[in-house]
């Protein structure tokens, strides 16, 4: 990657860990924060190749002061997935001799005292060669052809069919809502959540008003099967 690819996708990472550093407080922290993340996208389109994911994120972009503090977040996250694939800056490598508090080790000495002596080494005896019994040479093995490295496979490039369950009548409902890839049903959030923790019983249940919703437990005392122009 050369410097001025490097350049752009700092400038568009540097927004994106501030709005999502403590739990994504930084959505609502950072100011312009849209105006920013805007301009980073901008930047880093004119420099790369393939577009098409960060040109679904800038139309998302385009309105992102009309979105919710909880739709920011998940755009946040969407971009620094995006930039997942680029490599980050690496800081720069101290070597050992220049690292501060290394210091060579010496011995001191008095001043005027003579160098301690060099201790001679004792003379090892060499033992006689001992003549090698002759060993059989080993064949030598064809060496394999390496093996052509395969390119990654994203798992959240792969088609909507490709999860179990999913089948091609299933995937092409799904991409006639723009749901194509494992990726896009990961972003596919919804809208509300139900908390089922706060279980009514059925008298508090039918005191309630109507279009209020709540959660009931009860228990099924009997039940039938009835039919109805021919189904169950």
């Amino acid at each position: 990657m050369d410097a001025e690819l490097k350049r752009r996708v700092d400038a568009l990472r540097r927004p994106l860990e501030l709005a999502a550093a403590d739990n994504f407080a930084g959505v609502r922290k950072v100011a312009g924060l849209g105006h920013a993340l805007r301009a980073g996208c901008d930047g880093l389109l004119a420099k790369v190749e393939e577009k098409a994911p960060l040109e679904q994120w800038r139309s998302i972009l385009a309105r992102w002061e009309s979105l919710d503090e909880g739709q920011q977040a998940v755009e946040v996250a969407r971009g620094m997935r995006l930039l997942a694939r680029f490599p980050r800056s690496s800081p720069p490598l101290v070597s050992r001799a220049s690292a501060p508090g290394l210091r060579s080790e010496s011995v001191p000495r008095a001043a005027g005292s003579p160098p301690s002596p060099t201790p001679t080494p004792t003379p090892t005896p060499t033992p006689s060669p001992v003549p090698a019994e002759p060993v059989a040479a080993k064949p030598k093995r064809a060496k394999k052809p390496p093996a052509e490295t395969e390119a990654p496979i994203d798992p959240l490039a792969m088609p909507t069919h490709s999860l179990p369950g999913i089948g091609p009548t299933f995937a092409e409902k799904l991409a006639e809502k723009g749901l194509r890839t494992v990726e896009d049903l990961l972003w596919m959030v919804p809208r509300r959540y139900d908390d089922v923790r706060d279980a009514k019983t059925l008298d508090e249940f039918a005191a309630m008003q109507e279009g209020q919703r709540a959660t009931f437990a009860a228990k099924v005392a009997s039940a039938r099967m009835i039919f109805a122009r021919g189904r169950r």
